[in-house]
């Protein structure tokens, strides 16, 4: 089969932006990342723990994990990876061994999948405040036996009013990760005029 090469766009906003973040969730997972090797390594585990002083029902879901070409993520359900158990209660501070199997066989060109550990609704007598739920997708590779370097590179920038467009392009069997991708102008006297910065992403094969 022919492996089509992967093109993703970075896009930057060419302005000062403010950056808001928040945080919330009472449960970890590690390691944080999973790999097959097919066939020597078909079965693969992690740990989740809860750090909370309450309990935590968690739900993991597998699915498929693929691009398009501005680089959005595209999920579809799976049945190529296998999960046990598939919905889980933590009691405070507790953690559970979760194995993972992966039903094909051998890969010439990586296969990506993501494992989404979703925290489950609690509802609780007199509760009345909001509670944000944590919802991690956990990347899952699955590696063809022989691995290349990376080929990748820069095949186009443009400029649309306020956006810059990077278009990144991956040749290769194994994804790659862009680190930041940043902006800068200049006046005519090569004043720096504006400077900004993307976090980078994942870049399937």
């Amino acid at each position: 089969m022919v492996s089509v090469p992967k093109l993703v766009a970075v896009w930057l906003t060419v302005a000062a932006l403010g950056c808001a973040s928040a945080w919330a969730g009472q449960f970890q997972v590690s390691p944080i990342k999973l790999y097959f090797d097919p066939p020597r390594t078909k079965i693969v585990a992690f740990k989740v723990t809860n750090v909370d002083t309450d309990s935590v029902s968690l739900q993991l879901s597998p699915v498929t994990w693929a691009q398009d070409g501005e680089g959005k993520d595209i999920y579809k359900p799976t049945e190529d990876l296998l999960v046990f158990p598939k919905l889980l209660k933590l009691d405070p501070k507790g953690e559970r061994v979760v194995r993972v199997a992966y039903k094909g066989d051998a890969v010439h060109t990586e296969r990506t999948y993501r494992l989404f550990v979703e925290e489950l609704p609690v509802s609780r007598p007199g509760q009345v405040a909001v509670k944000f739920l944590l919802n991690i997708g956990m990347p899952v590779f699955v590696q063809p036996p022989q691995r290349s370097g990376e080929k990748w590179g820069i095949v186009g920038v443009s400029l649309d009013h306020s956006r810059a467009r990077v278009m990144i392009r991956n040749d290769g069997a194994q994804h790659i990760i862009i680190g930041d991708v940043s902006a800068v102008g200049t006046d005519a006297g090569g004043a720096q005029v504006f400077h900004n910065s993307v976090n980078g992403w994942y870049v399937l094969a």
